[in-house]
């Protein structure tokens, strides 16, 4: 099985790549911003201490945002990390 890491970053690079198809820029721009964020915390950490640190960012990322668009990205990347957080409880 794949690491939650990893489930979470496609699912956050399969946004991405759907928002471009649809040349939704400040979306693409967003999602691709959440998939780097987990690669970039989640190195030989417990998920119950980097998924909280990404909702923070993410959280931090939604009321910094420049579009709508990106704020609902954000939003949303919230609730893929609390259903990633779920599945280890």
């Amino acid at each position: 099985m794949a690491s939650l890491a990893y489930q979470l970053m496609t699912t956050y690079d399969d946004l991405n790549r759907k928002a471009l198809q649809a040349e939704s820029y400040d979306a693409a721009f967003a999602w691709s911003t959440c998939e780097s964020s987990v690669n970039n915390i989640h190195h030989g950490r417990s998920p119950h201490d980097w998924i909280p640190q990404l909702k923070r960012m993410l959280t931090e990322l939604a009321a910094e945002a420049d579009s709508a668009e990106a704020k609902a990205v954000y939003i949303e990347a919230q609730d893929y990390a609390d259903i990633a957080l779920a599945e280890v409880s």
